[in-house]
This record gives C-alpha cells, sequence and structure tokens, in this order.
C-alpha cells in the first residue's frame, strides 16, 4: 500500500485521523504504564437524575506525569525485555510506588 493512500483515506474520517497522528506520534511509545495517559475509545451516555443524557468520554491522566522513549531507546528496552512496562508496574508496586491516575470526563 502506498503511504500517501493510506493518509488520503484517513484523512476523510476525522475520527481515524486523530488515532493515525496518535499513532505516529511520540506518545505512541510509553516509557511504562504508570507514565501512560489512557482514554476510552467508545463514547458512554451518563443519565442525570432527571433523565437528560450527556454523551462522555473518559480519559486517565497518570499523577507523576507522561513520559515517553525515543525510537531508539524503545528498541534497546524493548530488545532487552519485551515485557518492560509490565515489570517497571510491579516493581514500583512491590516498591511501595503505588501508580495513580486521574479520571477525567469529556
Amino acid at each position: 500500500q502506498e503511504g500517501w493512500r493510506i493518509a488520503d483515506f484517513f484523512s476523510h474520517i476525522p475520527e481515524s485521523m486523530h488515532m493515525f497522528t496518535f499513532l505516529l506520534d511520540d506518545v505512541g511509545i510509553p516509557l511504562n504504564y504508570r507514565h501512560m495517559e489512557g482514554f476510552g475509545v467508545h463514547t458512554f451516555v451518563l443519565v442525570n437524575r432527571e433523565g437528560r443524557e450527556t454523551l462522555v468520554k473518559f480519559h486517565w491522566k497518570p499523577t507523576c506525569g507522561v513520559k515517553c522513549l525515543l525510537d531508539d531507546e524503545a528498541v534497546q528496552v524493548g530488545g532487552q525485555n519485551h515485557s518492560h512496562a509490565t515489570q517497571d508496574l510491579y516493581d514500583a508496586i512491590a516498591a511501595g510506588d503505588y501508580p495513580e491516575w486521574q479520571l477525567f470526563i469529556q
């Protein structure tokens, strides 16, 4: 597949284009799970007491900040331990450094 054709396809579908640019950003290579943002792909409906519906999306932001790997770092870290993010999470919890995220609703 030619690169321009893929980009052309994504450019006509705004929802896909957002994910496409997100994947090509340095955010696509998280340092570990503790420093990674999260968000729901789906839209949810919240209903208040009066029965009014509101469409929402959920976002999780790590309280310790977002940290990413550069391409060269990702190759090195991934080559040494393909489960580095999981190992970091286990090690942090064992050391009493519990991960924490804030939940935001958009």
